[in-house]
């Protein structure tokens, strides 16, 4: 193989060059990192469950199965839960979370939802990047702030792929997919 010395120069050029604010504005802080996966996540719920016709959000896989309507309601009680009780946020006014899984209704789904979201992005934006290493309780065991919210990510990542294996097998196709 023949390489060309301009071409071996550009590499030895390219090599040696710090990284640029390209990469720093893309974001190395973990609350820059969470949000841009919080968010991806987020629309393709919302889209999802915009996308779901209202006769599907009653609609469960078996009969002790969570329906599309408790899923929805179900990561937007956990989109609060993990700030609110691990971590010591006061949830909004009006937020019960006892009872947020028995929300019924396509549009107030779709409200509560994105209310919670906006939640999550406002106690993120609140804590400061030192912040993140901090200490929490989370399930009985010490953690980091950080891992608390690794694991809502997880927890929203787990039901929304539920949420599109409930889609497709109503024939409903991801928004995201068409």
């Amino acid at each position: 193989m023949k390489t060309s010395i301009p071409a071996i120069l550009i590499f030895l050029f390219m090599a040696c060059i710090p990284p640029t604010s390209a990469a720093q504005e893309s974001g190395d802080r973990f609350s820059d990192q969470f949000t841009r996966h919080f968010d991806s996540a987020s629309m393709r719920i919302l889209s999802l469950a915009g996308a779901m016709p209202e006769e599907y959000y009653s609609w469960r896989p078996g009969e002790e199965v969570m329906s599309f309507a408790e899923v929805c309601m179900h990561i937007t009680r956990y989109n609060y839960y993990y700030p609110v009780v691990t971590l010591g946020y006061p949830a909004p006014e009006g937020i019960d979370l006892d009872n947020l899984e028995s929300v019924t209704g396509k549009e107030t789904i779709l409200e509560e939802l994105e209310r919670s979201i906006e939640y999550v992005r406002d106690v993120i934006g609140d804590i400061p990047e030192a912040g993140f290493s901090e200490p929490a309780q989370l399930y009985g065991r010490e953690v980091t702030v950080q891992a608390v919210f690794m694991q809502l990510i997880t927890h929203k990542s787990e039901h929304l792929g539920q949420s599109i294996a409930y889609a497709r097998t109503n024939g409903i196709v991801p928004p995201w997919s068409q």
